[in-house]
């Protein structure tokens, strides 16, 4: 299977459950959100990126003195001392997170260090 034509048919599946909720009758109204369907105003173009090189970000001592994470935070992405570094797309993903963007964080291995930036805005939440 070719991942682009994969990513089309998870789109048009996508599609159409996100449709499946509701019927709208009204001709303008439908023509509207028809429009931003065919626009792809629901979902990012793909991206293909294989065996990436992260660039990297800040760490977690960092992004707690610039106030996107509360201190306890802080104390919590740790190695032993050492304040964990995130990678540039985690930090970007924690400051959309806190700005209450949406975003989407995919990971090759599930490692516990690549999630973290889907993981993080989590404890932050609770701890705030």
């Amino acid at each position: 299977m070719k991942a682009f034509e994969f990513d089309h048919r998870l789109i048009d599946a996508y599609a159409r459950f996100s449709r499946s909720f509701s019927t709208i009758r009204s001709d303008d109204l439908k023509s509207e959100v028809d429009r931003q369907y065919d626009a792809g105003r629901f979902w990012p173009d793909a991206m293909l990126s294989l065996n990436p090189k992260f660039l990297q970000g800040p760490t977690v001592d960092d992004l707690v003195a610039s106030g996107d994470l509360d201190e306890a935070t802080g104390r919590i992405f740790r190695f032993g001392s050492e304040p964990l570094r995130f990678h540039r797309h985690q930090a970007q993903s924690i400051a959309k997170a806190q700005a209450g963007q949406s975003y989407v964080v995919t990971t090759g291995t599930g490692s516990p260090a690549r999630q973290a930036g889907r993981a993080e805005p989590v404890p932050s939440s609770f701890i705030r």
